[in-house]
């Protein structure tokens, strides 16, 4: 879990109230493991986590580029606001999904990082920045937040009208669903959320309902963090114009652990990795506004897979 240094397991069983949820980006159930969850040391490699042989379909940088001009022109022409195009890379010189659990552990201490494998998904390793839902320190109460916008760390630029706009557009959305779903009891931000060497434009939220973090998470995704604004129709150009279906990446995914609130969260499946036959691909994804420049939307790309590729190479290789 974010801030915490000891890793989890759920040994699965029948009588436990404990689950791990693992849903997809497209409208679809997810999958769920019951059982009991539990500290473990650090897992070790083994011959025990399931490949995928499904087809590995990249964008190069010219595919991807004409991508974003067709998000352009319809942005100019179709009625939409911004529209989050994704694209995989096949990434080389991999540790073990294990391995790179570890890593991601200690580089981002403040992230969600998780280790899940699945017959019906592969093996996935991700760390991500995104909180989706998790309760709050009543009951009753919850917290959320809205992510958007990104810039290099080593790069000494201020946040641009457009990346502020497009984050008050996630804010907004989280302000509709948190109405529909319970009360608004606070707003913090935006304010910056590091993550290794880029920065986020970040709002965090409480609020109160009487639904269920599962229902919550459920209502909530998918944000315009991940598809876009008009929601409906971003949904429909991604689906008619991304090279591959996103499966789990950009879906949602967390424990919750019966009596144990600190213990319980649903994040966004962002920054992470997928163990297939073709090799480890990787994802990041780029929000289109007016105004974008397809070749500083294509390096945001970059820099969000170079805070995967560093976990991903044996230390003497990075």
């Amino acid at each position: 879990m974010p801030g915490s240094t000891q890793p989890q397991t759920l040994v699965t069983s029948t009588d436990s109230e404990d689950r791990f949820h693992f849903a997809p980006f497209e409208d679809a159930p997810p999958l769920i493991l019951q059982g009991r969850a539990q500290d473990c040391d650090w897992p070790t490699s083994g011959p025990s986590l399931h490949a995928d042989s499904a087809p590995v379909i990249e964008a190069d940088e010219a595919a991807y580029r004409a991508m974003i001009e067709r998000a352009l022109a319809a942005i100019e022409s179709e009625g939409l606001q911004k529209v989050v195009v994704s694209r995989q890379s096949v990434e080389g010189n991999a540790l073990s999904p294990e391995d790179v659990f570890r890593a991601k552990s200690e580089q981002f201490p403040h992230a969600f990082v998780y280790l899940w494998s699945h017959p019906r998904s592969g093996t996935w390793v991700g760390a991500t920045p995104e909180l989706l839902v998790a309760p709050g320190n009543h009951p009753g109460e919850f917290q959320t937040m809205s992510l958007a916008g990104t810039r290099r760390l080593d790069l000494p630029t201020a946040w641009s009208d457009k990346e502020r706009a497009e984050q008050e557009w996630v804010t907004a959305y989280i302000r509709e669903r948190v109405a529909e779903s319970g009360t608004l009891l606070g707003e913090d931000g935006p304010s910056d959320l590091s993550y290794g060497n880029i920065a986020h434009l970040c709002t965090r939220l409480t609020f109160s309902s009487d639904l269920d973090m599962v229902a919550i998470a459920k209502r909530f995704h998918p944000t315009p963090a991940v598809a876009g604004v008009p929601l409906v129709q971003a949904l429909e150009f991604i689906a008619l114009n991304e090279k591959a279906p996103r499966t789990f990446y950009s879906g949602w995914l967390g424990p919750q652990v019966a009596g144990k609130p600190a213990a319980s969260g649903a994040f966004v499946n962002l920054r992470c990795t997928h163990w297939t036959a073709g090799g480890v691909v990787a994802f990041a994804g780029a929000g289109i506004v007016a105004g974008s420049d397809p070749g500083l939307e294509w390096m945001e790309t970059e820099a969000k897979l170079d805070s995967i590729r560093t976990s991903l190479a044996p230390t003497d290789k990075l």
